[in-house]
């Protein structure tokens, strides 16, 4: 689709992060416009909470690991766009980007 369509990739973007009410409600400190968006890990500050009371021990890391990542990459496949997720970051900030 990016190569017969000119903008087809940023709106590949436009769909996946800026007219979605899910990303909204979670990512509170997305940024980005164009080919790329930045947002703060949502989930951080619950998981920590959760630990602290013993209710399970799943991380940000792997979340972003093994649901975010691929989830990003694979909704850019099935809209014929490629997609690059920034790897897990200790401050949590993810970065999903347009590959030209």
């Amino acid at each position: 689709i990016v190569d017969s369509l000119p903008n087809a990739g940023r709106d590949a973007l436009v769909a996946l992060f800026d007219r979605t009410a899910c990303h909204y409600a979670l990512a509170l400190t997305s940024t980005g416009d164009g080919d790329s968006r930045t947002w703060k890990d949502p989930f951080g500050w619950v998981l920590t909470q959760c630990h602290k009371i013993g209710q399970f021990d799943l991380t940000s890391q792997e979340i972003h690991e093994t649901w975010t990542t691929p989830r990003l990459l694979g909704y850019g496949e099935a809209m014929g766009v490629k997609l690059k997720v920034t790897p897990w970051q200790e401050d949590g900030m993810i970065t999903c980007s347009l590959v030209r």
